[in-house]
């Protein structure tokens, strides 16, 4: 009798895949890390402890490393025409930062709770309405998850082809 492994079709690979991607776009968690919806598609947070309790969603926004999902911010934008200097200038609307300050937070690993907490939000961030990942983000109660909704309903704005003057509210 032969010791190897069998080599699995074509077919069970794709279904094999197709299983995968289904888990990982319904949220449950493959094999020991978990998984945050955010905007534009699952994030990975570091393993959790098995005897620490599971954070809340707002607790996983707060940790998530602004330059794990930057670049999928660039390349949304970039999809449709945009650049990166134009994302920076929405983020840089947004948050008070300069080009150069994003560039700091992006370079040191800072998550979002350290991102948005040197942040001087635009006076007219309120202005911002809409629906992202199913919340209203005009509704949002905790004040760090609604400026990253904030953050990521500007990028959807950018990426949807709107013109700037409207998405920076003037």
């Amino acid at each position: 009798m032969d010791a190897r492994p069998s080599r699995k079709s074509s077919t069970e690979d794709a279904r094999d895949a197709t299983a995968l991607w289904v888990r990982r776009r319904s949220g449950v968690p493959l094999g020991g890390g978990d998984w945050l919806r955010f905007g534009l598609g699952w994030m990975q947070l570091s393993q959790p402890d098995p005897m620490t309790p599971r954070l809340s969603t707002d607790e996983r926004i707060a940790q998530m490393v602004f330059a794990s999902f930057y670049p999928h911010y660039v390349t949304k934008v970039e999809k449709k025409g945009h650049t990166e200097d134009d994302l920076l200038k929405v983020i840089c609307w947004l948050t008070g930062y300069t080009k150069a300050e994003v560039r700091k937070h992006l370079d040191e690993g800072s998550n979002l709770e350290e991102f948005f907490a040197g942040a001087e939000l635009h006076p007219n961030a309120h202005l911002i309405k809409g629906v992202v990942c199913g919340y209203r983000v005009e509704d949002i109660e905790n004040p760090l998850t609604q400026k990253a909704r904030y953050m990521d309903k500007l990028v959807d704005e950018l990426a949807r082809g709107k013109k700037m003057e409207s998405i920076l509210r003037k």
